[in-house]
């Protein structure tokens, strides 16, 4: 008798609860229709958020992890396209990965494709004669139940996951830096590459004064030589890595002639690039 009690009060608090939408959409006219027929269905659907640019829709799903993105594949008005954000998604830990509507005028089935392995959930092309936002919103509210259930089960998969311990992070630190370091053509075989590691660690941890001192301790060396290690592993990617690797990398300022930065503006950068990605 619980659970014939228990399921339908689950039920029924699943479908009051609204969906939050956030439509990707370059067409004026289609983002009118949208919205209106959102207004209409105020009571199930809440609409988050209208953008016709890749960058922003990127940002919005990333600060307020909406439960529905209807995208269209091509936006040629605002910027980017659905497919790369697609990418974006996918490669960002999100704590619950939103459903994903697409809505496209382009019927190349290689395209389809491409976007279901890159994670969209279902596909509705705008040239078949029963589309239209309510079609939209109708199919979104035979899935809505799903939809919530996932992220409720995501919420509960994350909750239970343990802190990450402090050897975890350095490890994990450690391996973006020689990433970065490697981008530029500073190796595990170059001299000063354990240095420079150990001082953009560091720096992260909040260890911004003598930093050679204290990488000279662990190491058993002498501050000069540490310097001198570190600055010559700087100066040897300056004169081997082409510019356009450089500016890719290191998107601080390159001086005129490819001058190679000093050792405090090289860790400070990297320490500072690393720990926003982490």
């Amino acid at each position: 008798m619980l659970v014939k009690l228990f399921l339908p009060k689950v039920r029924k608090m699943i479908m009051d609860r609204k969906l939050e939408i956030l439509l990707v959409e370059d067409d004026e006219s289609e983002c009118s229709k949208f919205k209106n027929q959102v207004e209409l269905e105020y009571e199930t659907f809440t609409l988050i958020g209208v953008t016709d640019n890749q960058k922003t829709a990127f940002d919005v799903i990333k600060n307020s992890i909406p439960d529905v993105v209807v995208l269209d594949l091509e936006l040629h008005q605002g910027g980017g396209n659905g497919l790369s954000l697609l990418q974006q998604i996918r490669s960002e830990n999100l704590p619950f990965p939103p459903y994903v509507l697409i809505t496209t005028a382009n019927v190349s089935a290689l395209t389809h494709e491409t976007a279901r392995a890159l994670g969209a959930d279902f596909i509705m092309t705008k040239n078949q004669t029963d589309y239209s936002p309510k079609a939209v919103l109708d199919f979104l509210k035979i899935v809505k139940p799903a939809i919530i259930n996932r992220r409720n089960s995501s919420c509960e998969v994350s909750s239970a996951v343990p802190e990450e311990t402090e050897n975890t992070r350095k490890k994990r630190i450690e391996k973006q830096i020689t990433i970065e370091l490697n981008n530029i053509d500073i190796k595990t075989g170059v001299k000063g590459f354990k240095y420079l590691t150990k001082a953009i660690a560091y720096y992260i941890d909040g260890s911004c004064e003598r930093i050679n001192s204290l990488v000279a301790k662990e190491y058993g060396v002498t501050p000069p030589s540490v310097d001198r290690a570190m600055q010559n592993a700087i100066d040897y990617a300056w004169s081997h890595t082409d510019v356009e690797t450089l500016y890719k990398n290191y998107k601080a300022q390159i001086r005129q002639g490819k001058d190679a930065p000093t050792l405090m503006e090289f860790i400070s950068y990297y320490a500072i690039k690393i720990e926003e990605e982490l």
